[in-house]
């Protein structure tokens, strides 16, 4: 006599394979989700440096080298000539970029003698130094987004007199 339907056994087997099956369908969501988060972070703190790193050679390059641009304690102080960026800069100005870390996040911000703007907060490091025979100024920033770190290391060419 033959009976349709499945025995326990098949029912068994079925159900553990679409078990393993399902676990392994949620592991791999887990890590694209990981991975997905990760690279969001990443993508943020690139275009965080895109935007300071572009500010920062807008302005650099019209540095004066007399007196030469200074580093000190995460602040870059320099004298950007008269003349450049229309209207914002008439005379000589002095001007320093500074990383804030006594704000929560740490603030890096740009002050132009009469305001300050803060470019960022995902700057966690900043050095800069000038070399006086190249007429450079060499920038290294860190910039962090949750657990996504992207270093930035770059020299601009002084063009002011």
């Amino acid at each position: 006599m033959k009976k349709n339907g499945f025995t326990l056994t098949e029912v068994i087997v079925t159900l553990l394979l679409s078990g393993i099956l399902l676990l392994v369908l949620t592991c791999q969501f887990i890590a694209l989700s990981r991975f997905s988060a990760a690279l969001k972070d990443r993508v943020e703190a690139a275009r965080e440096a895109r935007i300071v790193t572009r500010h920062m050679a807008r302005v650099l390059r019209f540095a004066k080298v007399n007196p030469n641009p200074a580093f000190a304690s995460d602040r870059l102080t320099v004298t950007v000539e008269g003349g450049h960026f229309i209207g914002e800069f008439p005379i000589d100005t002095v001007c320093y970029y500074e990383l804030d870390n006594s704000l929560t996040p740490a603030s890096f911000d740009f002050n132009n003698g009469t305001s300050k703007i803060s470019l960022s907060q995902a700057v966690t490091s900043f050095t800069a130094s000038y070399n006086s025979v190249t007429e450079e100024i060499m920038l290294q920033l860190q910039f962090t987004k949750n657990n996504a770190t992207v270093p930035i290391q770059t020299t601009i060419k002084v063009l002011g007199q």
